[in-house]
C-alpha cells in the first residue's frame, strides 16, 4: 500500500511539472468519458441482452412439421451405427422422422446389419419415429445406396447421412426450418470432429451431411451430386 502511495505522489509531481502532459490529459479525458465509455456500455449491454435472450426466451416453434426421411448409408460401421440411429431417434423435432438404413454389401457387412437389427425393439418407445432397413446384397457404393433409400422415402424432406456420424439433437429441426422458404432446395451444415485422434490416424474417414428436397426424386439428382 505504501509503495502505491509513493507511486501516486511521484506521478502527481511529474504531472504538475510537465504542463504539456496536463494539457494532453485535458484533451484526452473528455474523449474517453464522452465517446469510449458510452461505446463500451452499449457493447456490454448488447452482450448481456444476447445472453439473456438466448437463455430465457421461449424456443421458436416450427409452424409446419413436414415428414422427414433420414437415409443412412451403412458399410463397415459395426456397433458405431447404433449411435447414429439413436441420435436421430432422440431428435427434438416434433414431426415424424422416417429413418432408413441402407446396408451396402450386406454379405460382407453382417456386423453392421446385426447392430441395426438390435435397435428394432427400441423403436416403439420413440413416438413419431419409424425405422426401415434396406439390404443391398451387392455393394454398389454411396450413390447406389442413396438411390435405394430415395426410392423408399416418404418424407417431404430427404436427408442423406453417413452411418458413422452422431448428430446434435436439433439437427433435423434446424434443417427442416429452412424449407419453409420455397426458394430453398438444399441445405448443408457445419461438421465438428468428435473423434479427432481416430480421424487423424485414418485419413480415409469422412463425415458428411447432405440435405435435399425429396420432391426431386423423380429426377434422381443424386447421380449428379454424389
Amino acid at each position: 500500500m505504501q509503495t502505491l502511495t509513493q507511486t501516486a505522489q511521484i506521478l502527481l509531481v511529474f504531472l504538475l511539472q510537465d504542463q504539456g502532459t496536463v494539457s494532453y490529459l485535458l484533451v484526452f479525458v473528455p474523449f474517453v468519458l464522452f465517446l469510449e465509455l458510452p461505446l463500451y456500455f452499449v457493447t456490454w449491454l448488447g452482450i448481456f441482452r444476447y445472453i439473456t435472450n438466448d437463455t430465457y426466451e421461449m424456443p421458436f416453434v416450427v409452424p409446419s412439421t413436414p415428414r422427414v426421411t433420414c437415409a443412412i448409408t451403412c458399410y463397415a460401421e459395426g456397433k458405431a451405427v447404433q449411435n447414429t440411429v439413436i441420435s436421430l431417434l432422440e431428435q427434438t423435432y416434433p414431426g415424424h422422422i422416417e429413418i432408413i438404413a441402407m446396408v451396402d454389401g450386406v454379405q460382407k457387412n453382417q456386423a453392421t446389419y446385426q447392430a441395426l437389427k438390435e435397435l428394432i425393439p427400441r423403436i416403439s418407445s420413440y413416438p413419431r419415429r419409424s425405422f426401415i432397413i434396406i439390404l443391398k446384397i451387392q455393394r454398389g457404393g454411396r450413390v447406389s445406396s442413396l438411390n435405394a433409400g430415395l426410392s423408399r422415402a416418404s418424407g417431404e424432406v430427404f436427408l442423406a447421412l453417413d452411418g458413422d456420424t452422431v448428430f446434435d439433437n436439433q439437427m433435423v429441426y434446424r434443417s427442416a426450418l429452412h424449407f419453409q422458404n420455397d426458394n430453398v432446395v438444399a441445405v448443408t451444415g457445419p461438421m465438428r470432429v468428435r473423434n479427432a485422434k481416430e480421424i487423424l490416424s485414418n485419413p480415409a474417414a469422412k463425415l458428411g451431411v447432405h440435405v435435399e428436397r425429396s420432391r426431386y426424386r423423380g429426377e434422381t439428382p443424386l447421380s449428379n451430386q454424389f
